[in-house]
């Protein structure tokens, strides 16, 4: 990929772009990121080159392979299967890389359990709203509230126990429980 290219790929989405099925809203949760510099480009604040960049965004953002996001950020066209596997792995393996990986996956992580919560938050509400509406008829009412309390932070429906095990600690209340436990089943 020249650098042409690249700069081309990173305005229309990076490997957001290139991804074959991926949604459009899903396209959107991402920003695009441009890295200066020409030709792998000196380092950015983060310590990466432009390609190192666009690897890190092609794998983290958009879950490509390794061997994938190495396509998407170098020119692959004339190498094996093999040697982009073993290239995009030497790649990963910078210091720099597994840094930024590991902050992009983390900040992923942090946007969809934001959005997970915003979601169980949203039909809660929406549920006491119904469940509490003395408009609505009473069996909406009921499966209202039969919902909201099947929800996992409210667990009403959730049956809990709990067992106590109690293990002895030495050989010879070992002995002793064993001897309690046969005199009953002899005794019974």
């Amino acid at each position: 990929m020249s650098d042409d290219q690249l700069d081309r790929w990173i305005d229309e989405g990076g490997a957001m772009g290139k991804v074959e099925g991926l949604s459009p809203k899903v396209i959107a949760l991402y920003p695009k990121t441009r890295v200066s510099g020409g030709n792998g480009g000196p380092e950015n604040e983060h310590g990466l080159t432009r390609r190192e960049q666009a690897f890190c965004d092609a794998f983290a953002l958009s879950g490509l392979t390794y061997a994938d996001s190495y396509r998407a950020a170098y020119d692959a066209s004339n190498m094996q299967p093999a040697t982009i596997r073993k290239a995009a792995y030497a790649v990963s393996q910078r210091p720099a890389v597994r840094v930024m990986i590991t902050q992009a996956m983390a900040d992923r992580q942090e946007r969809a359990s934001l959005v997970t919560g915003r979601a169980k938050a949203f039909i809660a509400e929406t549920l006491s709203a119904l469940a509490s509406d003395p408009k609505q008829r009473t069996p909406d009412r009921l499966k209202a509230l039969e919902l909201l309390g099947k929800l996992t932070d409210v667990g009403a429906f959730t049956e809990r126990s709990s067992v106590i095990n109690e293990v002895p600690q030495t050989e010879a209340q070992i002995e002793e429980r064993i001897k309690d436990l046969l005199s009953r089943h002899v005794a019974a």
